[in-house]
């Protein structure tokens, strides 16, 4: 349990480092993980907005479980803590990664660069070093 509070501060961390990345790679895990993601409304209701169900986000009650089934095939108890840094960083990536879809309309793995209107659209293999 102490290694999953950790993990939740290490994700907000990281979420907020992700704000400031002019570069971002949609990865098949992110694609794959907004596939089995589940939304709700969150706040009140004249001024919440949708979300990921902080319950399940991607389907069942634990979310890294989930995360260790949809991206690496594992069930049950075959949870790998090797994986948990990963699976901590996956978790805390799916909100960039939906503002990046929804922005450019691409729902593909790829490169995106954020462009002087704060949209992001996808990079020229060129460009990117």
């Amino acid at each position: 349990m102490r290694a999953r509070v950790a993990a939740a501060h290490a994700e907000q961390a990281f979420a907020e480092r992700l704000v400031e990345v002019a570069w971002r790679q949609v990865r098949p895990e992110h694609v794959a993980l907004l596939h089995h993601a589940r939304s709700s409304r969150q706040g009140h209701k004249e001024t919440g907005a949708p979300g990921l169900n902080p319950r399940g986000p991607f389907g069942g009650s634990d979310p890294y479980a989930d995360i260790a089934a949809i991206v690496d095939g594992r069930t049950g108890d075959d949870y790998d803590e090797a994986d948990e840094r990963r699976h901590v960083q996956l978790f805390g990536e799916p909100a960039l990664v939906l503002e990046i879809v929804l922005r450019s309309g691409s729902f593909e793995p790829g490169t995106y660069q954020r462009s002087a209107s704060g949209r992001r659209q996808a990079a020229s293999a060129a460009t990117v070093s």
